[in-house]
């Protein structure tokens, strides 16, 4: 894999107890400076795929 490709933000994870804190340091920096290329993809329904995990039962916090 060469990038990442994301659709919510850590605000949105965090609500649902994705507590991946530590890429923070990594996402603070400009796109052109980190390590692996990101590309915002906005995805209409993606906070549907974290409402549905945060209904599951037996569910895993990270």
């Amino acid at each position: 894999m060469d990038r990442v490709y994301f659709s919510v933000n850590r605000h949105d994870a965090a609500g649902v107890e994705f507590l991946d804190g530590f890429i923070y340091e990594e996402l603070t920096k400009p796109f052109e400076k980190r390590a692996l290329p990101m590309v915002h993809v906005p995805c209409d329904g993606a906070l549907d795929v974290f409402e549905a995990w945060m209904r599951l039962e037996g569910r895993v916090t990270y």
